[in-house]
């Protein structure tokens, strides 16, 4: 094989399930060799190299455009420019592939212009808002850029229903502002008294008006919320450092993912506590249960007294069921009585069982409750799971914990603020 050939197939390795599970910076390190040297001798391959960007939502797709990007080859165009014609309502979920392909174009100067120009015109004649697209030629100053803006504005300004369909007209003229022509400013003018919305159209007058105190104007607001983040900051750690130093294991605490809701008052009222998965996989189960084994019963006489930790158990499970749209009652059901009869052992990696567990851990981390209190609370939502089921369906169970926490005003819920999470 080839060097091109086996440094392609190494790239697209990163194309499974076990890359996906990790840490974005963990796998680009680890494809950054590769990258290197595909930049190194990638010029005489770019088909090979154009060739992964069919997929994008793939590592691979990812790596080659940054390729693309560090070779800066003209014979790359025809790849991009595809690329970006595909950008459609669902590309928000791929954006950082969709971005470097256009710096990738915008890179490579005016020998991008022609391709690009037709492609930009093409896709505004077939009515369709390709925004990165658009972004490579009018977020970058030209002659040819900023004359087919005029000339788009002007058919705007004439016929402005043809474009209320499928056009982000705000997001789209606010690109004059790139162009830096004060002659402009009368045609966003113009535009603006056409929209709903325009504050992207004001920040563009403004800009085009006097850049100069623009520059002064957007420094001030840029150190104001600096300001307002490094309070937020100091609080946010205050409140957390408080919260983790009372845990039983307070290393299982991830800072950098936790955060704290502020009200208007500055009042915390909202923690969600993020835990490290690896962490409180290797926490003893039994380390977190208080001594006692007598027998515990839930009724109605103490519902209101386990109500947190059936929470938790239920929000585990509705995370959970969130990422995997096959989920029905049945395996709910299954997955409790798993978790009650070896509460102890060891699931499946990734498993529902799984889950529940680290949820449960998350939640006995700051809270005290027995073993056989854990268990009954565990009885409690599977016998909850199958009479939902039992009378409304496959679904019946899942349905009522989607209502329940997308509105849980509804159910007079009365969380404590904090919520608990595995990552």
């Amino acid at each position: 094989m080839d060097e091109i050939d086996s440094l392609i197939s190494d790239l697209t390795a990163f194309d499974d399930e076990k890359y996906y599970n990790m840490d974005f910076d963990d796998v680009a390190k680890l494809a950054e060799p590769i990258m290197d040297r595909l930049v190194e001798i990638g010029r005489e391959h770019i088909d090979k190299i154009g060739s992964l960007l069919n997929k994008e939502e793939t590592w691979s797709c990812y790596f080659a455009i940054k390729i693309l990007r560090g070779l800066k080859d003209r014979q790359a165009l025809p790849y991009l420019i595809d690329f970006l014609k595909k950008d459609n309502e669902d590309s928000v979920d791929y954006y950082e592939n969709y971005e470097g392909a256009m710096y990738a174009v915008q890179e490579l100067g005016k020998d991008a212009l022609p391709a690009l120009l037709a492609a930009v015109k093409e896709a505004i004649a077939m009515e369709e808002d390709k925004t990165y697209l658009f972004g490579a030629l009018f977020d970058a100053k030209s002659e040819e850029a900023y004359n087919l803006l005029a000339e788009i504005a002007d058919d705007f300004l004439k016929n402005s229903d043809k474009y209320d369909v499928w056009l982000d007209a705000e997001l789209f003229f606010s690109s004059f502002r790139e162009q830096e022509r004060k002659e402009a400013i009368p045609v966003l003018e113009k535009i603006k008294a056409r929209l709903d919305r325009y504050v992207e159209i004001d920040d563009a007058i403004e800009y085009l008006t006097d850049n100069e105190a623009y520059e002064i104007s957007s420094e001030k607001s840029i150190q104001r919320l600096e300001n307002e983040y490094k309070e937020y900051k100091e609080k946010t750690d205050a409140i957390l450092e408080k919260d983790r130093q009372e845990l039983k294991f307070p290393e299982a605490l991830d800072m950098d993912e936790s955060s704290v809701d502020f009200d208007d008052g500055g009042n915390a009222i909202k923690a969600t506590f993020v835990f490290k998965t690896r962490v409180l996989q290797g926490i003893e189960f039994a380390s977190l249960f208080r001594g006692e084994k007598e027998r515990v019963v839930i009724d109605n006489s103490n519902t209101e007294q386990y109500a947190p930790l059936l929470m938790a158990i239920e929000h585990a499970i509705y995370d959970y069921c969130q990422q995997d749209s096959s989920i029905k009652d049945m395996n709910i059901i299954n997955s409790l009585k798993a978790v009650r009869d070896n509460l102890c052992e060891k699931f499946e990696e990734g498993s529902l069982e799984q889950w529940i567990i680290l949820g449960l851990k998350s939640f006995l981390l700051s809270s005290d409750y027995s073993q056989a209190e854990v268990l009954a609370c565990v009885s409690k939502v599977l016998n909850s799971a199958k009479l939902h089921r039992a009378e409304s369906g496959s679904r019946g169970y899942l349905q009522f914990m989607s209502e329940f926490f997308e509105h849980p005003e509804d159910f007079g819920d009365d969380e404590d603020g904090k919520q608990y999470e595995a990552r």
